[in-house]
C-alpha cells in the first residue's frame, strides 16, 4: 500500500513538542498567579482585621481586655511568621466518617484539618490547654473541628517551654472569653507525623460555608496572641470590640 503523503502544512515533531512545552508553561504560570492572588487576598484579610481590632483597642490601649492580654503574648503575627502565606483549603471528604473509640486514622495531611474523626467533640478542660501528658486524640479534636472549633497543635521540644508557656496563656486568656472559647491548644502527637520543619505551630480550621467544606492550616515559627485572635476572626470569630466598620 502506498504511503499518504506528508502534509507540507502540518506542524513537525519538534514544532508540536515546542507548542506542547509551551502549553505547559503557560498553565504553570496561570497556576502561579492563581496562588500569589490567593495569598495576597488572604493577607489582605488578616491585615484588615489587624487594622479593625487595632482600631476599636486604640492601638492595644482599649477597654477590651481579651484583645489587650493577647497582644501582650508573644510577638507580633509578622514576626511570628503567621503572615506571608495563605491558609491551606484543604478539601474535606465526600462522608463526615465517624471512627470507634480509640480508633486510629492515617491522615493525608499533618496536621489534619478535616476527616474521619471521633463521634463526639473532647470536653475541653477549663485551661483550653494540653501536653503531651494529657492532650486527647487527635481524632477527637478533628471533631472539636467539625464542629467549628478552632485547634493550635504545637510542637513542644522545637519550641521550647518559654514559647510552650505563652501557648498556655493564650490559650487560658481565649477560652475564659466566651467569644473565643471554641479554642484548644494540644502538644502534637509525632506519630501522626511531624509537623513541617521551622513551623512548630499550627493553627487549624474546619469550615462549612455555602456548601463547600474545607480545612485551613496556617504555621507559625513563634507563639502570637495577636496572629491567633486574627486567625480566628478570619475565619468567622466575632471582631472585638464593637462593629466591625
Amino acid at each position: 500500500m502506498a504511503r499518504r503523503p506528508k502534509d507540507p502544512d502540518a506542524p513537525s515533531r519538534a514544532e508540536r513538542a515546542a507548542e506542547s512545552a509551551e502549553a505547559r508553561a503557560r498553565a504553570a504560570r496561570n497556576k502561579m498567579i492563581e496562588r500569589a492572588v490567593l495569598v495576597v487576598s488572604v493577607v489582605v484579610g488578616l491585615i484588615a482585621i489587624g487594622v479593625i481590632i487595632h482600631k476599636h483597642t486604640g492601638g492595644g490601649g482599649g477597654a477590651d481586655k481579651t484583645v489587650k492580654a493577647l497582644q501582650d503574648i508573644g510577638v507580633t503575627p509578622v514576626v511570628a511568621g503567621c503572615i506571608g502565606q495563605a491558609p491551606s483549603n484543604d478539601p474535606a471528604p465526600d462522608k463526615d466518617l465517624v471512627v470507634p473509640a480509640g480508633g486510629r486514622v492515617r491522615y493525608p495531611m499533618v496536621p489534619p484539618s478535616t476527616g474521619p474523626h471521633l463521634a463526639q467533640p473532647v470536653a475541653v478542660n477549663s485551661a483550653g490547654f494540653y501536653t503531651a501528658a494529657d492532650r486527647p486524640p487527635v481524632e477527637g479534636l478533628v471533631a472539636n473541628l467539625n464542629a467549628g472549633w478552632t485547634v493550635l497543635w504545637y510542637d513542644a521540644q522545637a519550641l521550647g517551654q518559654p514559647q510552650v508557656a505563652l501557648i498556655r496563656r493564650a490559650a487560658k486568656v481565649l477560652h475564659s472569653d466566651p467569644r473565643f472559647s471554641t479554642f484548644v491548644a494540644s502538644e502534637w502527637d509525632p506519630a501522626y507525623g511531624a509537623l513541617p520543619l521551622g513551623t512548630p505551630i499550627a493553627l487549624v480550621r474546619w469550615t462549612k460555608d455555602n456548601g463547600a467544606s474545607l480545612g485551613h492550616r496556617a504555621f507559625c515559627h513563634e507563639t502570637s496572641g495577636e496572629a491567633i485572635l486574627q486567625y480566628m476572626t478570619f475565619y468567622g470569630a466575632p471582631v472585638p470590640p464593637g462593629e466591625a466598620g
